[in-house]
């Protein structure tokens, strides 16, 4: 990382998507989804999606928020912001990463289970 003359850090551009990249490629291991499955939830041709993943194209914004979207997790995670990762623990993502996947009427059951949850005396 070099830095400008007042000391201020300067990304590199192709360092920091080649670590976005690696860290997608985790991301999408550990949620168990292929590039196929990831294009697919994303609403990106496999094509595109391969291209993106094998380094042999850029992403616009755009498509790497949908993409984190998709995954459940927030685009600073993706770059690996310090302290992004550690906001939630990894129960609460896997929780939030469901909950983005159910229907309108699941979240509406959901909510109403959580709120009898929050009710109940142990």
């Amino acid at each position: 990382m070099q830095k400008k003359n007042d000391d201020v850090p300067v990304r590199e551009p192709d360092e920091e998507y080649a670590r976005m990249l690696e860290a997608l490629k985790v991301v999408c291991r550990e949620k168990g989804l292929s590039t196929n499955g990831l294009a697919k939830r994303a609403g990106i041709s496999s094509s595109t999606m391969s291209y993106l993943m094998n380094g042999r194209t850029k992403p616009q914004l755009y498509t790497l928020l949908v993409i984190c979207n998709v995954l459940g997790i927030s685009i600073g995670e993706l770059f690996g912001e310090e302290g992004a990762s550690k906001k939630k623990d990894l129960s609460e993502e896997k929780l939030l990463a469901g909950y983005r996947q159910l229907s309108d009427r699941k979240k509406e059951m959901l909510q109403t289970y959580v709120e009898m949850l929050m009710e109940y005396r142990e």
